[in-house]
């Protein structure tokens, strides 16, 4: 998730930015997916799986929110810098 963040950062707009944030929210609905698998094998104990549940959460709604911000904005990033 985190190499998405960094490369959309990177690329210096923010369309580019968006979509790999979109592409890290959707890595954080496999790895969720995954962790319930392993909660229902036994293999991550309950009370470590609420914890990992609300941090899943907290990624996806700030990574939300981060998007919107982004979508709404009317800075379209550093790449478009001194363009018209």
């Amino acid at each position: 998730m985190i190499s998405n963040i960094s490369e959309g950062f990177e690329r210096g707009g923010n369309r580019e930015f968006t979509n790999f944030l979109s592409i890290a929210k959707g890595s954080n609905g496999e790895l969720y997916s995954q962790l319930v698998v392993a909660a229902d094998q036994g293999w991550v104990p309950e009370s470590e799986m609420e914890i990992l549940r609300q941090l899943s959460r907290q990624f996806s709604q700030k990574t939300g929110a981060l998007m919107s911000y982004l979508i709404q904005s009317q800075i379209k990033g550093t790449k478009y810098k001194g363009r018209q």
